[in-house]
């Protein structure tokens, strides 16, 4: 009975099993890490006199990768305007048409008008007037016309305005076409260039796969491009610190350009306007995060573990999806911390901040639908696959950073998506 009393009395003891998990994946994180950091220097130790060769093949691969880069952006960017030139050729086509349609109006007004000089004013001027073959011909007896009436004039001259709007829209028409067959030959060539350095970089990549030292160039190219990936996101607190800074002064800088009295006042509303932008982009940075409403949710439709976390001493995973360039979407509610072009071999990366000590990264994304300081749903596309001149455009590698203690770990994010 006084066990019993003696057990009653005991308080409640918290719950430590979250701090003790996050400490225990900040020891796994260290361990990772160190590991890494010997795997490199066992690879330089056995590459030895062969490093510096080797290296210089890594340079090249990393060069056709970035020209790549480049090809496809060029791509991206002569789609659009393609695209933006048919939509100006359609809206111009028709403008043809109507004015076309207006001109057809015309000919029953202008029929009327010359039977009506030809009644009214049997003179030689009336009869050259009404004797005219057609809209050209008529505008140009200039001496004739000024014998018209006011009303007569008037449908003239709406006629004289109507044939020029007709002419300036048919040579806009001709430039845009001709512009259209310039962007699509452009294509057409990139198209080529693309291949050839797809074709290039392929060769480059079986001949470094061909030999065990090529290999170890290729996995040491790998294991520095994560180290520099994960200082990225670890300097995320001074950057985000930076952020908030720069907006701060920019909305200043506005406001005060928004009160000098010489602007006029659509210019003023303007500036005020690019102000509160600013303003409410701080305050995504600054206004405290909610607490995680429910579960996450994978970033990708069907995804599929390709690649563990651990897997080569790697703090990420690599999912696969069930089509290529797919949608990548915010696992959880939060703030974007940072966006970044990573690499040409790596994409970019979207940093979502989810509470004070949880952030998720996706890598090998073409440039994102995302700005630093946008608040994002769960489930909200971020970008799309396809970023990385390595990496197929079907995968994704994921990221969970944690921060506990001014310590900064990547642990695995098979923990919070349950596989």
């Amino acid at each position: 009975m006084v066990a019993a009393l003696l057990s009653a009395q005991t308080p409640p003891q918290p719950d430590t099993s979250y701090r003790n998990q996050l400490e225990q994946e900040i020891e796994n994180y260290r361990a990772l890490r160190q590991d890494r950091a010997k795997e490199l220097a066992d690879i330089e130790a056995e590459l030895g006199t062969t490093a510096a060769s080797l290296q210089k093949r890594i340079t090249e691969r990393n060069q056709v990768s970035q020209e790549i880069a480049d090809l496809r952006k060029q791509r991206e960017d002569l789609f659009e305007s393609i695209s933006k030139l048919q939509q100006e050729q359609q809206r111009t086509e028709e403008r043809i048409a109507t004015l076309q349609t207006n001109l057809e109006s015309f000919k029953g007004r202008i029929q009327s008008l010359m039977v009506n000089l030809y009644r009214q004013r049997s003179n030689r001027f009336a009869r050259t007037l009404s004797q005219a073959q057609s809209f050209h011909e008529l505008r140009v007896k200039n001496y004739y016309l000024s014998l018209l009436t006011e009303q007569d004039a008037a449908l003239v001259k709406e006629l004289n305005d109507t044939l020029a709007e007709l002419q300036e829209a048919q040579t806009m028409l001709v430039q845009q076409l001709e512009e259209r067959r310039t962007k699509e030959a452009q294509l057409k060539a990139n198209e080529v260039e693309l291949e050839d350095a797809k074709n290039k970089l392929e060769g480059i990549i079986a001949e470094l796969q061909a030999t065990h030292e090529g290999q170890l160039a290729q996995k040491q190219a790998l294991l520095r491009e994560q180290n520099a990936i994960e200082a990225s996101l670890t300097d995320l607190s001074d950057k985000y610190q930076a952020e908030i800074a720069r907006l701060r002064e920019e909305e200043e800088q506005l406001r005060r350009q928004a009160a000098q009295a010489f602007l006029d006042q659509r210019e003023r509303q303007r500036l005020l306007q690019e102000a509160d932008q600013a303003r409410t982009r701080i305050e995504n940075l600054t206004t405290p995060l909610q607490p995680l409403s429910s579960g996450f949710i994978f970033p990708i439709s069907g995804a599929v573990l390709i690649s563990d976390y651990g897997d080569n001493n790697a703090s990420f995973v690599a999912l696969r999806a069930d089509v290529p360039n797919a949608a990548v979407r915010s696992m959880q509610d939060g703030v974007v911390v940072q966006v970044a072009l990573i690499s040409a071999n790596d994409g970019y990366l979207v940093a979502v901040q989810h509470s004070q000590d949880l952030v998720t990264a996706y890598t090998n994304l073409r440039r994102p639908l995302v700005a630093i300081g946008n608040r994002v749903a769960q489930g909200q596309v971020v970008g799309y696959l396809g970023g990385s001149s390595l990496l197929p455009n079907d995968i994704l590698k994921l990221w969970v950073r944690i921060s506990r203690n001014g310590q900064t770990s990547y642990i695995d994010p098979g923990r919070i998506l349950g596989f």
